[in-house]
């Protein structure tokens, strides 16, 4: 979103600065003052040769700030729900699948609708990621789509301090780290210790 914003403000300020110095006058750097410079000058514009493009580069780049405004968040799949409950005359445990939003406190089952923590949930599966071993990098972003933020110098400092130890993939021969171990070597708060 915030890419989309920054590539309509840049295209806004770009279009005053052309009409700026077609006029002859110094073009504004903020963001509001241009679009009203703009706003102010559109007697100018409509006799520009270039004022379709104008339109358009201004429309496209409004378009995909709506866009991705009105995107939902995505979906994260937690794992199988688990919860007890009767079929045919016996308990059996809820093979639906536990779906969240990125963002979102609570998941619920796809299948019987029964509401889970997604923090929590999250949680334990990162936990249990051993196994997995990539860049620091991509790990940290990784942390991020599920709402886990982590500053990559701060986790490069554990690295640096040994709090958190890269090991190598045998498989791919790369030096990474596995999101367990980041979620380990993460300071221990009261929303983590539950």
């Amino acid at each position: 979103m915030s890419g989309h914003v920054r590539e309509y403000q840049e295209t806004i300020r770009y279009w005053a600065k052309m009409i700026g110095e077609a006029q002859g006058k110094p073009a504004p750097v903020d963001t509001i003052t241009a679009a009203m410079f703009l706003r102010a000058h559109l007697g100018l514009i409509r006799g520009n040769e270039h004022a379709n493009t104008i339109l358009q580069e201004l429309r496209a780049a409004e378009r995909s700030v709506i866009n991705a405004a009105d995107r939902q968040a995505p979906k994260l799949l937690l794992g199988e729900c688990g919860t007890l409950q009767w079929v045919d005359d016996r308990i059996e445990p809820c093979a639906g699948q536990i779906i969240g939003r990125e963002g979102d406190d609570h998941a619920r089952c796809d299948t019987c609708r029964t509401p889970h923590s997604a923090r929590d949930r999250i949680e334990q599966k990162i936990s249990r990621a051993w196994n997995i071993i990539a860049p620091l990098p991509q790990v940290i972003r990784a942390l991020k789509a599920y709402g886990i933020h982590i500053r990559y110098d701060t986790a490069k400092s554990w690295v640096r301090r040994g709090k958190l130890a890269p090991v190598c993939d045998l498989h791919t021969r790369t030096e990474g780290v596995s999101p367990a171990a980041v979620l380990e070597a993460m300071p221990k708060t009261p929303a983590l210790t539950r």
